[in-house]
């Protein structure tokens, strides 16, 4: 494959950060918005939750048209066309009123949230420093849905739902200033798996997108419950929201301790051990319906080895194959993820308990580093020279 140079690679971290954190506005701050929206267009529960299914599945879903054009047009055009489009749908958001069109708008919106999140992924995936910049990918959209989450209300009661609608699409906008970082990737040629290389090569690919996908099931089937599972020794709902809230600012410092880390530790492999190896105590902890301090320590632990270890993960799939045919998959992966983890633990803990989940989910952690760490056919490493 041809090998790009990028004219300013602290721009195209700026760019990576910004636009993903930006895109990821409105699935990671579902917690503020749900109540604004139900009030503003009053809608019921299954309504709200039927906004946030179409928000979330269509920007998955991205993923799929993505396999077809991502080879075939250039990385800064589709990115263009992604930010208009997220803009637009937004403005079109801020002036329905009936929740039929603001479903379509979303839907149109999503798909192009998850556009500029399988092209940051794929180029934060060509750099050299892949767990640095993923860090930062998954710390900055944190730390802004945490920003917008206590902003929503604010935004509601000074201009109504629309309010909200017309501050994204501004932010989006000014992200959208950093496009040009994105570099004009030339489309790769087409070639057949004709060496045992090859054919390995995209075995391990497959392999590791289903580590991706076990451990987003894992993640989000755990962090979706952890508030029930407070709750089985601790009555109190206040305690269990603000041990949920302390962890959710762990999780911040998660992805960041991941970037530097990356940067002055060496060997990703084993700093990725160990967050799967801090992910499966904090799991341990939750056994046994645990008391207040150890279910905070628990939730606090989960949260951070979470955000810590995903840069290593996506670090690891990327450095074995950095294509823009994979990332679509793993951003494919992880919203299926997190949108099949909540019914699969449900069902679970209906049918048999909450420590059951939780030694399915260590299981699943297991076999997603298993198959995330497959030293075998290793793929050809693609980088851009900085």
């Amino acid at each position: 494959m041809t090998r790009v140079t990028p004219a300013v690679p602290s721009l195209q971290i700026a760019a990576i950060v910004a636009l993903s954190a930006v895109g990821a506005i409105m699935p990671l701050g579902a917690p503020a918005m749900a109540g604004v929206l139900m009030k503003d267009f009053n809608l019921s529960p299954v309504q709200a939750g039927t906004y946030f299914t179409i928000e979330l599945g269509c920007g998955s879903l991205a993923s799929l048209p993505a396999l077809w054009w991502l080879p075939r047009v250039s990385m800064r055009r589709a990115l263009y066309a992604a930010v208009v489009l997220y803009i637009l749908a937004n403005v079109a958001s801020y002036m329905t009123h009936d929740y039929h069109v603001l479903l379509l708008c979303r839907a149109i919106g999503s798909l192009g949230m998850g556009t500029i999140m399988v092209l940051t992924m794929t180029l934060a995936g060509h750099m050299a420093r892949k767990e640095f910049v993923f860090g930062l990918w998954v710390a900055g959209q944190l730390l802004l849905s945490a920003i917008v989450i206590m902003l929503f209300p604010w935004l509601d009661v000074h201009g109504g739902i629309g309010a909200i609608y017309l501050s994204v699409a501004f932010l989006m906008l000014l992200a959208g200033l950093l496009a040009p970082a994105f570099p004009d990737i030339p489309v790769p040629e087409r070639t057949k798996p004709t060496t045992i290389l090859q054919a390995g090569s995209r075995t391990g690919s497959v392999m590791r997108i289903m580590g991706v996908l076990l451990f987003y099931l894992a993640i989000g089937g755990i962090w979706t419950f952890m508030e029930r599972i407070g709750g089985q020794a601790n009555p109190n709902p206040v305690g269990v929201d603000a041990a949920l809230a302390i962890a959710a600012l762990f999780g911040i410092a998660g992805g960041m301790t991941a970037s530097f880390a990356s940067m002055r530790l060496k060997g990703a492999g084993r700093l990725m051990l160990g967050g799967y190896a801090v992910l499966a105590v904090s799991l341990c902890m939750l056994l046994n319906a645990p008391a207040s301090a150890r279910f905070v320590m628990a939730a606090v632990l989960f949260k951070f080895a979470w955000t810590f270890t995903v840069p290593f993960v996506l670090g690891r799939v990327a450095q074995a194959n950095a294509s823009r045919l994979t990332m679509a998959l793993v951003n494919l992966t992880i919203g299926g993820g997190f949108a099949f983890g909540p019914p699969i633990s449900g069902y679970v803990i209906e049918a048999a308990g909450m420590t059951p989940l939780l030694l399915l989910a260590g299981a699943a952690l297991i076999v997603s580093f298993l198959f995330i760490c497959n030293p075998a056919m290793q793929g050809r490493r693609q980088e851009y020279t900085a």
